[in-house]
């Protein structure tokens, strides 16, 4: 029978052992676990290096492209009678009709048209031939004007010319002018343009501003106002002011 010696303990053993009989190790654990080390670091690498390729197209080595979804513009649902409530019945079929054309024909129908805003205007030309407005348009929006016969015939009313509307910076100079004009002391009016400042501009070409000033009264007090100014196109039409709270 063949010797050799215990790696750990250093006693003499049957070379046939698979464990020391003094220290109760096993013969060639050591160097089973090497190699379970090596294989794992080797399998480690490999699915690193697998980590960046990309999968194989199935179809020809092709890979397929998926095209994006086209935007589709979206469209407005079809009038009916039942939504225009500010319409007389005797007349909301006929409107709902016109109003549907408008949206298929009128330029700025077709951006937008509000059902809800569609009202018969309250002093028609002819009593007999109603006249009726509806809001159309996006972002700018426009009154459309038509008629009792322009529904019943479908005639699509002729596009105004655009208002003649008054600018913001043309509204502060003028609601400006009408503050200083008003008080007793002008030099001390410091008028603000910006963050108390509010403009809007109305289809029908009229136009509003608001905004607060500062001013001297007649003792030499600095007061604070609010000021509203109403436009019709470049025309002032008022200009009212009171103490700001």
């Amino acid at each position: 029978m063949s010797l050799t010696q215990c790696q750990t303990c250093k006693a003499v053993i049957a070379s046939s052992a698979r464990a020391c009989p003094q220290c109760g190790a096993r013969r060639g654990l050591g160097r089973t676990l090497v190699w379970v080390f090596l294989i794992v670091i080797a399998i480690g690498f490999s699915a690193i290096s697998l980590r960046g390729v990309p999968p194989k197209p199935r179809d020809g080595g092709a890979q397929q492209v998926v095209p994006e979804a086209a935007s589709v513009p979206s469209k407005q649902d079809a009038v009916v009678a039942g939504e225009l409530l500010q319409i007389a019945p005797d007349y909301a079929p006929d409107v709902a009709r016109m109003l549907n054309h408008l949206m298929a024909n009128y330029p700025a129908c077709q951006q937008e048209i509000q059902p809800v805003t569609a009202v018969a205007v309250k002093a028609p030309r002819n009593p007999a031939n109603p006249d009726f407005t509806v809001v159309c348009g996006k972002p700018k929006k426009v009154l459309v004007h038509f008629s009792w016969m322009d529904a019943v015939n479908k005639q699509i009313p002729a596009q105004p010319a655009a208002p003649d509307v008054v600018s913001r910076s043309q509204a502060a100079d003028a609601c400006e002018a009408a503050a200083k004009e008003a008080l007793s002391r002008p030099s001390t009016v410091n008028f603000s343009r910006a963050w108390s400042a509010a403009f809007q501009d109305r289809p029908d070409g009229t136009a509003v501003y608001q905004t607060t000033f500062t001013a001297d009264n007649d003792l030499g007090f600095e007061s604070k106002f609010e000021i509203t100014c109403l436009f019709t196109g470049h025309t002032m039409s008022s200009a009212t002011f009171r103490p700001a709270g």
